[in-house]
């Protein structure tokens, strides 16, 4: 179980790496060609892969592991995707108040992003608006 915990403790932070940019790419030299446009565009682009990803697993959730559960009396499954799609979705959380920040939506918008990321397909409808972004 210890080393379980271990490999899942490592496989978080190796995500948190390639999303956030932490450690790793604060010790490299900064390219002399990259802008603050680029920036931004990179936070976008992680937060509407974010989006897709964590819109996904919320239709994961709902329409496969629910009725594993309740139609079929199989609760693993919502324990499996239910643990994904949490961590997917508190990433989401994370990018979209980062990306708020940094790209200076209005509230309005950022608060749009997240209502739609509650209801099922929403993440679908605020994908072109995300990609305008970019």
């Amino acid at each position: 179980m210890f080393k379980l915990s271990i490999y899942f403790y490592l496989y978080i932070n190796l995500i948190a790496l390639l999303l956030f940019d932490c450690e790793i790419n604060d010790r490299l030299p900064q390219n002399l060609f990259t802008g603050k446009a680029n920036m931004l565009n990179e936070i976008v682009k992680k937060f509407g892969l974010i989006n897709s990803i964590e819109g996904y697993s919320y239709l994961i959730l709902l329409f496969i592991a629910m009725p594993l559960k309740y139609i079929f009396g199989y609760p693993l499954a919502v324990k499996i995707v239910g643990m994904a799609h949490g961590i997917l979705f508190i990433i989401f959380c994370i990018l979209l108040v980062e990306a708020w920040k940094k790209t200076n939506w209005s509230l309005k918008e950022s608060i749009l992003f997240f209502v739609a990321s509650l209801i099922p397909f929403g993440t679908f409808y605020t994908k072109n608006r995300i990609k305008s972004y970019e």
